[in-house]
This record gives C-alpha cells, sequence and structure tokens, in this order.
C-alpha cells in the first residue's frame, strides 16, 4: 500500500492511540460465579492483546523508518534550511528594529551634558545609550528580513508539495492488520 508521508503522519498517531487503549492485563477478577477456566481465558485474551500490541508497535516503527528514508531525499534538507532561515530573521529582525544612530553632533553635546557637574548626585545620569546603525544599515536588513521569509514561504509551500506527492510503502501483512482493526 503506497501512502502521501501526510498520510504516514496521521497514520502513526492512529497506532499509538490504538495502542494506548490496548490492555494487557496480569490479572482477573473473579467471583463466587467465575469458573478456574477463566483464569486462562483472560490470560490468552492478555496475550493475544500483547501480540497486537507487538505488530502495531513494529508496523510503527517500520512506518517511522520508512518516513525517515523518504526525508532523507531532500525533505531533512529543506527543513534545515527553513530553521536556519528563522534563526538569520531574528539576527535581521533586531537591527531592523533599532532606532537609527543620532547625528555625531548630538552624541556629542549628551556627553557633553554628561560631564557637566550636578547637584542631584543621586539622579544624575553617568551614560547614554545611543544606537549604533545608520538608517541605510537598517533598511538593508528590514530587506533582508523581508526577502528571507519569502524564502521560508517557497521552502514550506516545497516543502507541503513532498509531504503529499512523497511516498512510502507499508507492506501486505501490516495493512491487513491495520484494515483487520480498522485503523485504515
Amino acid at each position: 500500500m503506497q501512502l502521501s508521508l501526510r498520510k504516514a503522519n496521521a497514520l502513526q498517531a492512529e497506532i499509538l492511540a490504538v495502542l494506548g487503549k490496548i490492555v494487557v492485563p496480569s490479572q482477573t477478577v473473579l467471583n463466587e460465579f467465575s469458573k478456574a477456566e477463566d483464569v486462562r481465558a483472560a490470560a490468552v485474551k492478555g496475550i493475544d492483546n500483547m501480540k497486537l500490541k507487538v505488530n502495531l508497535v513494529k508496523i510503527l516503527y517500520n512506518i517511522r523508518k520508512e518516513v525517515g528514508k523518504a526525508n532523507a531525499a531532500e525533505i531533512d534538507g529543506i527543513l534545515t534550511d527553513i530553521a536556519e532561515s528563522n534563526k538569520l530573521i531574528g539576527i535581521f529582525g533586531d537591527v531592523a528594529n533599532a532606532e537609527p544612530v543620532e547625528d555625531s553632533e548630538v552624541i556629542q553635546a549628551k556627553l557633553d551634558k554628561l560631564k557637566l557637574p550636578s547637584d542631584d548626585r543621586y539622579n544624575r545620569q553617568t551614560q547614554l545609550i545611543s544606537s549604533v546603525f545608520v538608517q541605510q544599515e537598517i533598511d538593508v536588513c528590514v530587506q533582508y528580513a523581508l526577502e528571507t521569509k519569502r524564502k521560508i514561504v517557497k521552502l514550506k509551500d516545497k516543502l507541503l508539495e513532498l509531504n503529499i506527492s512523497t511516498k512510502i510503502t507499508l507492506d501486505d501483512e501490516s495493512t491487513a492488520l491495520l484494515q483487520k482493526i480498522g485503523i485504515i
């Protein structure tokens, strides 16, 4: 059976949900109406449930292996490019959101004012915080951030396309078991 990566992901989630519902009891409750054979019947049911869980876990990890192989082809590279681009946007964004530096004359005047004596020694300013980037540098970072955001959109579109078009194969035995328990 052929599955797209998106369907494989959904199938894995369903298998995990079913695995969480299957109980493998190690004890059973007996009452005055029970028979000794009821213990063995509970054991058989427990063993059957354990076999089912084992088979589902094997199918789950087989799907994961196949998805991993499919991802290695191109998807991992795209995910890496998206992660890198997000980091770059963070760097560009820090500068893009900065205020431009003031003229050097204004900065010098403020520094000179800091040097003047003040009667209020508790509220006296002793330092000046100044932006360091000129408007042109800020504009370049804004442009880089916008270009990088556009690149991410294109990468995500390509990723979506690959998740739909890339197929993995589920063997007949696994397909039959999943159909039997109603997952597919």
